[in-house]
């Protein structure tokens, strides 16, 4: 049996950020999990090809989760905002790529939220494609941020 001296879940941003700088001590061994399917497939051998799965439901979720978002959610009170920061972060991305997938990547999301993943007193919940789970703060405010991304995108900018 193969051990580590550190496992990473994760292979996002930070999980690779982490990853890369564990690894850069020789005497680190270092194993990164990422949940998905094979990547065998011709268009993610590309760097292009980025642009032909994110949206395809083979690759990609086409909502923002976390893998294991329900088991982990109640014993991590931050991480649920985190989506709503990505979000935030990827509407201004956005503008200055010039790329629309992200801008539908933001309104698909928004759009998912305000139809799955509130309840009738109009609080928000972890799981944006639904159910509505229970409200908090982190939820609430990642919630929001997701939404005031998507305001532009409603009014025509």
């Amino acid at each position: 049996m193969t051990e580590y001296d550190y496992i990473i879940v994760g292979a996002g941003s930070a999980g690779c950020i982490v990853a890369n700088r564990l690894s850069a001590d020789p005497a680190c061994r270092v194993l990164l999990l990422e949940a998905g399917r094979s990547d065998r497939n011709f268009w993610l051998k590309l760097p292009v090809g980025y642009y032909r799965s994110i949206y395809d439901p083979r690759f990609s979720r086409l909502f923002l989760t976390e893998p294991g978002e329900a088991e982990t959610s109640p014993g991590d009170a931050d991480r649920p905002q985190f989506k709503g920061v990505f979000m935030r972060n990827l509407h201004d991305f956005s503008r200055a790529s010039g790329r629309p997938e992200y801008l539908a990547f933001i309104r698909r999301n928004a759009e998912s939220i305000w139809a799955n993943a509130r309840n009738e007193r109009n609080q928000f919940g972890l799981f944006w494609a639904g159910p509505f789970d229970r409200a908090d703060a982190c939820r609430q405010s990642s919630a929001l941020d997701a939404l005031n991304a998507a305001i532009p995108l409603t009014a025509g900018s």
